[in-house]
C-alpha cells in the first residue's frame, strides 16, 4: 500500500501558513505612533497582540480620546526595574 500525501492537504497547509503570516504582519505597530506619541484614529489592531520580533503591545485610550500603543514587553533590559527576576526583594 503506497503511503502520499494528497495535494489538498499540503496546499491547506501551506494556505494556512501563508494566511498566519499574512495576517500577522497587519497587525504591526509600524505603520502608527508608539506611545508616548498618540493616533487620531482607532488603530487596526488587536490588544493584546505581538509584532513579528515577538515584542507585546496594548492599544489604550487616552483621557484626550486619542490612541496609544503600548509596548508591554517583560524583559530585564529596562531601567525601571528587572522584570522577570523574582528575589526577596518581591516577597520580605
Amino acid at each position: 500500500m503506497k503511503s502520499y500525501i494528497k495535494p489538498t492537504y499540503v496546499l491547506a497547509f501551506i494556505l494556512t501558513i501563508f494566511v498566519g503570516v499574512f495576517v500577522r504582519s497587519l497587525m504591526s505597530p509600524a505603520q502608527y505612533k508608539i506611545y508616548p506619541e498618540t493616533n487620531d484614529k482607532k488603530p487596526e489592531l488587536s490588544s493584546p497582540f505581538s509584532d513579528s520580533s515577538g515584542d507585546e503591545f496594548v492599544v489604550a485610550v487616552t483621557k484626550d480620546e486619542e490612541y496609544a500603543i503600548i509596548p508591554v514587553t517583560l524583559s530585564n533590559d529596562r531601567d525601571v526595574c528587572k522584570q522577570l527576576i523574582v528575589d526577596e526583594q518581591d516577597f520580605p
